[in-house]
């Protein structure tokens, strides 16, 4: 792919963070494309580095995280060129002012983070455009007007004098993604935007993402633990655990196709009123905090399928078609021939079904 297909590309990103017990190895060569007007969906537990990679794209940095290797680069489009831009590389100050709220916007899980809980909703949507628009007030409150109308909400001259505890919690997620595409970005990034709504308004949200990126033709990277979430937004999966990339390809290949023992995991612990079981599957275990120097694949330990090589050296990508890898040593031409849990088997094959009769 060109510069023009991709619109960003994290490259052999490794990032640790100092402690009392040593160096956290937080990310561990994380490599991911963006394609333009595309959405990715990164999924993974709680620890798996989800959110340490999207916040480095925005440069949100902890005082004892250290960049140890890799690249970020934005494929920004000025004049009708693409003029390639390392994140990494930005002092504070230009990302701040040119590529924050203006190229790249984000969308956090709390929107109470994201808004100022003593300052009228009006007035912090006025606050993102006049940061990198110059514009008078008057077209600045049309505009406002319009972006509200865009997420839905209604009843626009109460919410602009509302404070955000006035509003519910969708609600609020709505103003929030108002405010991230009040400067028509690029690029969204979404840090598990619905976890904190019930399932009906989780619902809502996501519909209003897919038809807002539909409509802007959005490039939009969505971080969820929530796979029934990604069957609904995702173009391309790429699955994290341990810091790492264990396996990427498109949404039929992740849901239907699965190779990696941690993806098989993570899909028979989703629960699914199609498939109803005694029992919900489970990952045992809890991820490893990867202190110090590591060796062998970092999911070994939980993984029911683990080979002796497992515990001895990191398993590479291995190709399963031209847009689907996985690195598990159970692709190994010489591995022996493991099948996909029955239970999964069963699942995948209903899901076929429902998608062919819908």
């Amino acid at each position: 792919m060109t510069h023009e297909d991709i619109i960003l590309s994290i490259n052999n990103l490794a990032i640790s963070f100092k402690s009392f017990s040593g160096r956290v190895r937080a990310l561990r060569g994380v490599t991911i494309d963006v394609v333009r007007g595309k959405t990715i969906a990164i999924v993974g537990e709680s620890g798996s580095g989800k959110s340490v990679t999207v916040k480095t794209i925005m440069r949100i940095l902890s005082k004892n995280e250290k960049i140890e290797s890799g690249s970020i680069v934005f494929n920004n489009k000025r004049d009708n060129e693409i003029v390639p831009i390392d994140l990494l590389k930005l002092s504070n100050k230009h990302m701040q002012r040119e590529i924050k709220g203006k190229k790249i916007a984000m969308i956090f899980q709390d929107p109470m983070t994201s808004l100022d809980p003593t300052m009228k909703i009006g007035k912090q949507i006025l606050e993102a455009i006049f940061a990198h628009k110059k514009i008078k007030l008057k077209a600045a409150v049309e505009q406002v007007h319009q972006l509200l109308e865009t997420v839905g909400i209604k009843n626009i001259k109460a919410v602009m004098n509302a404070y955000p505890y006035q509003l519910s919690g969708g609600m609020r997620q709505r103003i929030v993604i108002a405010i991230a595409i009040s400067c028509e970005p690029d690029l969204l990034i979404c840090d598990e935007p619905t976890t904190a709504l019930d399932v009906t308004i989780q619902s809502k949200i996501l519909d209003l993402i897919k038809k807002i990126q539909k409509a802007r033709n959005l490039s939009v990277i969505f971080i969820t633990h929530d796979l029934g979430v990604v069957s609904r937004i995702a173009d391309q999966v790429y699955v994290m655990y341990a810091g790492k990339i264990v396996e990427y390809g498109t949404c039929n290949d992740i849901f239907y196709d699965p190779r990696h023992p941690y993806t098989w995991g993570l899909l028979e612990s989703t629960p699914d009123m199609a498939y109803l079981q005694e029992r919900l599957a489970s990952i045992p275990g809890t991820p490893k905090r990867m202190i110090g120097d590591v060796k062998g694949d970092q999911f070994a330990e939980r993984n029911r399928y683990a080979l002796n090589i497992d515990f001895r050296m990191e398993p590479p990508f291995f190709k399963v078609n031209d847009h689907h890898f996985a690195a598990t040593w159970l692709l190994h031409p010489k591995a022996p021939q493991i099948r996909i849990p029955e239970s999964l088997r069963k699942r995948i094959d209903l899901m076929k079904e429902e998608n062919r009769n819908g």
